[in-house]
């Protein structure tokens, strides 16, 4: 009875604890929601919920940490998105979907951040060699030694003194080493690089001397003579590759060898891409000159409507007079027998006494048109410079005869008829050219076929022809 007692007890004892427990992991969760700790507040409810299940308020409060610490990582996620960094926005929005799956919002974001997370690998494994060499190049340029940059101006002057003693003086000013061609042929000169950067007076030496330079390492420099054969021995050739995307390879090879006169260049019309070898100057003008040319075509949309118009006319001309007559009235008093007036009565007669009626004219002109309709009205997109055909009609056969010999007796020649298709109808033929200025110079011709005498067994069919070729120039949105 005693050892039941103390059990009981003991029970007592342990489930007031387990619920005291459950309202301080309760009260936790309450302060972190004061503090806008959304995941803490979360997981003290949690808590507080496996001591006592049922209890509706630890639900309730519950249900709030979670829909608030969805929203906060959802708000952590976008600003991560708009910055660009998509791993951490990522992370969020899966936290988000992890405390509410059925936020919508964050499983839209978590799809679109996944597409552009595909589009990116995707940009990367599509990376051309052409991309890789350009990298490459660009290292290397930056790789490339150089003259070095002494800020404070050098102040030197000579007269009559050996280019070997001047270049002594620009070593010990610089700390480069000047190594000489073996063709090399020192001799005396005088020059002036006063107030001049080192770079500066180093090329206004060497122009003057007639001599070019060519970089060993950062310390060391050879100076050799300007003339071809040393410049092809010494100058640096590189090739380079471009793949066009507009440009006709051929035209753009012709461009090159006039303006920048590359005289090795290779063409490969199956990729569409030029070639070229040269001096790396050269290769870099090649560049410039490539991106000027190799501009996409504009393109024109051209709506056209052609008619049919069956025309009944109705015309009424002329000129129409109303009916019209002359009256006279004499003044009252007047002496008259019936309608005789005699002279002596003139004196008593003025303007007054006649009264005219005068006609009225009516000019009439009537003319309507009735029964127009719409045949087409298509809407042309075609390239600049280049032409679009558009055919509308029916290909009648024509018979046509022919004479050929044959062998053995009778006739000497034998008819044979054949059958050519022959389109009947509307031909367009459009080929803008797009100025700079906005205008639009468009080359037009509009020929119309048509049948007029359907012909006989013997007789071959009439057929009339209206053409019109023109040149216009218009602006956008503007009719022709």
């Amino acid at each position: 009875m005693r050892n039941f007692i103390k059990t009981l007890f003991l029970s007592v004892f342990l489930f007031l604890i387990w619920a005291c427990s459950a309202r301080i992991f309760f009260e936790k969760g309450e302060v972190a929601l004061q503090q806008k700790d959304w995941d803490s507040a979360v997981q003290y409810f949690l808590k507080a919920i496996q001591r006592e299940p049922d209890n509706p308020r630890f639900r309730l409060y519950l249900a709030k940490a979670i829909i608030e610490a969805s929203n906060f990582h959802l708000s952590k996620g976008k600003e991560y998105f708009e910055k660009g960094d998509l791993k951490l926005a990522l992370i969020e929005f899966e936290k988000a979907l992890g405390f509410n799956p059925e936020n919508m919002e964050a499983g839209r974001m978590k799809r679109v951040v996944l597409k552009k997370m595909e589009e990116e690998r995707k940009k990367a494994r599509e990376k051309t060699e052409v991309e890789i060499v350009k990298e490459e190049a660009k290292k290397k340029k930056e790789e490339t030694p150089s003259l070095p940059s002494i800020v404070t101006p050098i102040n030197l002057r000579f007269t009559n003194v050996d280019l070997k003693e001047i270049f002594k003086a620009l070593q010990k000013i610089s700390g480069i080493n000047f190594l000489y061609d073996e063709s090399f042929q020192s001799k005396k000169i005088s020059i002036d690089i006063s107030n001049l950067s080192f770079k500066d007076a180093f090329e206004r030496l060497l122009l003057q001397s007639k001599l070019f330079y060519k970089i060993i390492d950062p310390q060391t420099i050879i100076i050799i003579p300007d003339n071809p054969a040393k410049r092809r021995q010494y100058e640096e050739v590189v090739m380079k590759t471009f793949f066009l995307s507009n440009t006709d390879p051929n035209q753009l090879q012709t461009i090159l060898r006039s303006l920048a006169e590359i005289k090795t260049i290779a063409i490969n019309p199956a990729l569409n891409c030029i070639t070229v070898r040269d001096t790396p100057k050269k290769v870099e003008l090649a560049e410039k000159i490539i991106k000027i040319h190799d501009k996409s075509k504009g393109e024109i949309l051209i709506d056209v409507e052609i008619l049919e118009v069956n025309r009944s006319r109705m015309r009424e001309y002329g000129i129409e007079l109303s009916q019209y007559q002359i009256l006279e009235t004499l003044s009252p008093g007047l002496p008259t027998e019936g309608s005789t007036i005699r002279g002596h009565m003139f004196e008593y007669i003025n303007a007054s006494d006649f009264l005219f009626s005068i006609p009225s004219i009516s000019y009439k002109l009537l003319q309507t048109d009735t029964k127009s309709k719409i045949i087409a009205k298509p809407q042309l997109r075609v390239l600049d410079q280049e032409t679009v055909t558009v055919r509308l009609g029916d290909k009648v056969p024509i018979p046509v005869t022919t004479f050929v010999p044959i062998a053995g007796g009778g006739p000497s020649q034998q008819p044979i008829t054949s059958f050519q298709m022959q389109d009947i109808g509307i031909n367009i033929d459009l080929t803008p050219q797009i100025h700079h200025d906005g205008w639009v110079t468009l080359k037009l011709k509009f020929e119309l076929t048509f049948i007029t005498n359907p012909g006989t067994a013997t007789l071959p069919p009439t057929i009339g022809n209206r053409s019109v070729s023109t040149i216009i120039r218009l602006r956008d949105n503007e009719t022709g």
